[in-house]
C-alpha cells in the first residue's frame, strides 16, 4: 500500500495509508512545522534508530524475495 502525503494550514506534513495509519518507508511519516520529526510504519511509531533497522530488514526480505 501507498501512502499518502497531507500538508496542513501550519505546514505540518503527514503520510498516511487509505486506512488512516501513518505510514512511509522513505522518510518520516510526520514532519512538524518545527522540525520535530516521527517515525512510523503501518500506524506503528519507531524511534529514528528503531525505524532505519526495521527498514534495512524489510528491504533485506524484499531482496531475498
Amino acid at each position: 500500500m501507498k501512502s499518502e502525503l497531507t500538508i496542513n494550514e501550519d505546514g505540518t506534513k503527514e503520510w498516511k495509508l487509505p486506512n488512516g495509519k501513518f505510514h512511509r518507508k522513505d522518510g518520516p511519516a510526520i514532519e512538524y512545522s518545527n522540525g520535530n520529526k516521527y517515525w512510523y510504519i503501518n500506524g506503528t511509531k519507531y524511534t529514528e534508530q528503531q525505524y532505519k533497522y526495521k527498514m534495512r530488514s524489510i528491504k533485506l526480505i524484499e531482496l531475498l524475495k
